[in-house]
């Protein structure tokens, strides 16, 4: 006799929170996004405080304290994130009264206590299960093809700016001129096609071809903007990731050959992109290492006064903010207001306390998705941990050429290192379960 399940009915407040749940991972998706949404805010002319941004931190912060207060279940935070990530919140908090620059350190705590917190946090609340986490990266996809798409239709080099072999074409659309934040998207979805789509088991040969040509699409985009942080990030994640995925056993080197196959179309299918279509790329490269370049001189000049102070301020730093106060000023180059270099800025405002809290933070997330991926490798659940230890290592590599401490696509990734191993062990409860009800 065939089996038979009740139909589940819902309540109200039920249906308001399933209804919420559906679209929060695409709101998060768009929080994160490393833009302050300031060209659409001034061409629709909205008041700051009802920017896209804070209106989405408002939404997404509501709906955690529904899920709250509705006693709804939450992944619990580990005690060692609270501790590590309070205590770094507390320094940056008190570094602001003895900070030189206290007007932009407190701008800076505010926009660590509530975007960068929210980021880090709030997948606790938000992923509950693999659907959501799955609908969470396929928002990045959808975005990084509309804004790959729009890249290519839009034309963005300015040549009027183009005086010289020393010089080179400005980045401008109709929606502004920020192409990290595109880059930075896009190697994400881009990371997420190689380590989690095509890492899965048993994959259609249609979704193979699918996820081959958005690959395409993505490196192509992400070649063609000229930010040479993220490319050169990508590039290391992708050695790195391949050096991972090489286990030894009996004295012998092993790797599957899916891995060394995606591994070596990569390389081979970046080099024909760089030969074409990366051109302002190697342009850029070619600048950067030419003797006198201003991008050089300035990141040297930085540097060295981001370590001096630090050796001045060697245990808690010059304040949160301070640095623009110590910024190299060069002629014609804008004073930099962070070191772009997340242990540079750590060191100089936060001193050893900062960037021994900061570690600690940094690195428990990667023991996390370390231990997962060697206790899931043999199962089918492995691109999972998999291709959330490839963004965490991508976007860190990114704050060490041009991020700071206020960076949501770094922390989220530090955040879900933990909800990985719930989501995992709720599918397999699924399955036993569906595998029992059949029998």
């Amino acid at each position: 006799m065939e089996k038979t399940y009740p139909y589940k009915k819902y309540n109200s407040t039920q249906k308001i929170c399933l209804g919420l749940y559906f679209f929060l991972p695409v709101l998060f998706a768009l929080f994160l996004m490393p833009t302050k949404y300031a060209s659409l805010t001034q061409k629709l002319h909205i008041p700051p405080y009802f920017s896209p941004q804070n209106l989405l931190f408002g939404f997404i912060s509501l709906s955690i304290i529904i899920t709250i207060v509705l006693n709804q279940k939450f992944t619990l935070i580990p005690k060692h994130l609270i501790l590590s990530y309070l205590g770094f919140a507390i320094l940056v908090t008190t570094g602001i009264f003895y900070s030189s620059n206290p007007h932009y350190g407190q701008e800076k705590t505010i926009e660590f206590l509530t975007s960068t917190t929210l980021a880090c946090f709030a997948p606790f609340f938000l992923f509950r299960n693999l659907n959501v986490f799955e609908r969470f990266l396929k928002t990045f996809i959808v975005l990084s093809i509309l804004l790959s798409i729009f890249i290519f239709a839009s034309s963005p080099y300015s040549f009027r700016f183009y005086n010289s072999n020393n010089s080179y074409p400005q980045f401008q659309t109709t929606i502004g001129n920020n192409y990290l934040a595109l880059q930075y998207i896009v190697g994400i979805s881009l990371l997420t096609m190689i380590y989690y789509f095509l890492f899965k088991q048993k994959i259609q040969k249609k979704i193979i071809f699918l996820a081959v040509l958005l690959c395409g699409l993505f490196a192509a985009a992400l070649l063609y903007s000229p930010g040479k942080n993220p490319i050169l990030s990508l590039f290391l994640t992708v050695v790195i990731m391949t050096f991972l995925s090489l286990k030894i056993e009996y004295q012998k080197i092993l790797m599957k050959r899916k891995t060394l196959t995606y591994a070596v179309l990569i390389f081979l299918f970046g080099a024909l992109l760089l030969s074409t279509i990366g051109w302002m790329f190697v342009l850029r490269l070619q600048a950067l290492l030419q003797p006198g370049y201003y991008g050089q001189v300035e990141r040297v000049e930085n540097t060295k006064n981001a370590i001096d102070v630090f050796l001045n301020h060697p245990f808690f730093g010059a304040g949160i903010g301070s640095f623009s106060d110590y910024a190299a000023i060069l002629n014609g180059i804008e004073r930099m207001r962070y070191p772009h270099n997340i242990f540079l800025e750590l060191a100089s405002e936060m001193g050893f306390a900062g960037l021994l809290l900061f570690i600690l933070i940094l690195g428990f997330a990667f023991k996390q998705l370390f231990y997962l991926t060697k206790k899931y490798r043999p199962t089918q659940y492995y691109p999972l941990p998999n291709a959330v230890l490839s963004f965490l290592i991508f976007t860190f590599l990114t704050s060490l050429t041009g991020g700071n401490i206020n960076n949501p696509l770094l922390f989220v990734w530090i955040g879900i290192a933990y909800i990985l191993e719930p989501i995992i062990i709720k599918c397999m409860r699924t399955n036993n379960s569906l595998i029992t009800g059949l029998r």
